[in-house]
């Protein structure tokens, strides 16, 4: 396994290589079928170069409908997130990337073949290259099995997902102990978070330093495993 920012690092270690003649390209070689179109395949070698078990394929729609249980809203897409594109409106998926950030207007991609500005093909370009897109040219997302980051960049052995108001299971029950333990959190650990949790989330944020939106997301959780 690794976490979102060691597979994020490799692919952005990658922008600005460029294809040679007839979309001859290292990814689709080290894949072991060149000279095809090589999206899928870029995605496939930077979880490989991560130490990442990957569906090996090069087709955007075999790779969604293997992930389909992991899809997520592009409203809630984070770093590390694989998004795919429908650019000629079939239905299928025709082209992929995966998000290195995510702003409140745009997110940022980093995507092989293709190209580096909007006057070129977007699913058969030339190269790997950041890419800023709407949420609304995003057509499905899914959230690979990454492992759990800490603040020294390490992982621990529990998978953890975003907690809020509403969410239930496993990592809310890890998050509501540590908060006990810690004083914030006075309620039941039962891994359902209501209000009560929400507040405790919020006055840990606080302490930390952190956004106070009373999410568990990637940052409250590393200062939970610091």
């Amino acid at each position: 396994m690794a976490t979102a920012s060691k597979v994020v690092s490799i692919a952005a270690g990658q922008v600005g290589y460029k294809e040679g003649r007839n979309n001859s390209n290292k990814y689709g070689a080290a894949y072991g079928m060149n000279n095809v179109s090589w999206c899928m395949e870029f995605i496939w070698w930077c979880f490989k170069q991560a130490g990442m078990d990957w569906y090996k394929t090069a087709s955007c729609t075999a790779c969604y409908k293997h992930y389909a249980s992991r899809a997520v809203s592009r409203d809630a897409l984070r770093k590390g997130d694989i998004v795919f594109f429908d650019w000629d409106h079939s239905g299928d998926c025709d082209h992929v990337g995966i998000v290195e950030s995510v702003g409140s207007s745009r997110i940022t991609t980093i995507e092989g073949n293709t190209s580096s500005g909007n006057a070129g093909s977007q699913s058969n370009g030339d190269g790997v290259y950041r890419r800023y897109r709407t949420r609304s040219q995003i057509a499905k997302a899914i959230r690979p099995a990454y492992d759990a980051e800490t603040s020294g960049g390490g992982t621990c052995n529990v998978t953890v997902q975003e907690v809020k108001n509403g969410s239930k299971g496993g990592s809310v029950y890890v998050l509501q102990a540590f908060l006990t333990s810690k004083g914030y959190y006075t309620g039941k650990v039962d891994g359902i978070a209501g209000n009560l949790t929400e507040k405790a989330i919020k006055a840990f944020q606080k302490a930390m330093g952190l956004s106070q939106d009373g999410i568990c997301g990637t940052n409250t959780w590393k200062a939970v495993f610091k």
